[in-house]
């Protein structure tokens, strides 16, 4: 498992473990966060969220409120966050029917620009050096060292010396 995978399972390790699946439905998976992280999520309610949806059964509205107050106390449903990755095409919506109780179920999957991140955000980035596109600027010549004056005795200063 990867280092960007073991930070995921320790932060979730208390939402994963007390997750009551007859309420929430399936637990969601690592993997499913961190594509929820790497697709610009914040981690928390928000990763949740998406999470939840990404599931093959997706999540209702009442599945996201409920396990994000459960853990943390509040929740929004964050259909923003799931509309806006839908919008920028990270992310389709997968029609569902609705859920035994009337509730509409959110479902997304992943597209091929979203795989691509995920794909990107999982390799590690190689340090390619810049290249310029300016010239390099020539260095200027070094200025010829000053020659000390010499002093030297006016003749006008020998002179008033010597009629003394």
């Amino acid at each position: 498992m990867s280092k960007a995978l073991n930070e995921i399972t320790a932060k979730y390790k208390p939402v994963l473990s007390n997750w009551p699946v007859k309420v929430l439905g399936p637990r969601v998976t690592v993997e499913q966060l961190a594509a929820a992280h790497a697709l610009g999520c914040r981690p928390g309610m928000q990763a949740l969220a998406i999470a939840m949806c990404m599931r093959e059964g997706g999540a209702s509205n009442a599945q996201q409120v409920t396990a994000c107050t459960m853990n943390w106390g509040s929740s929004g449903t964050h259909h923003n966050k799931r509309k806006a990755l839908v919008t920028t095409k990270l992310l389709a919506n997968v029609s569902m029917p609705d859920n035994e109780t009337g509730h509409t179920v959110y479902k997304v999957a992943l597209t091929d620009k979203g795989k691509g991140k995920l794909a990107t955000a999982t390799e590690p980035q190689a340090v390619v050096p810049k290249a310029s596109t300016k010239p390099a600027k020539a260095k200027k010549a070094d200025k010829p060292a000053a020659v000390p004056a010499t002093v030297e005795t006016a003749p006008a200063a020998t002179a008033v010396a010597a009629q003394a």
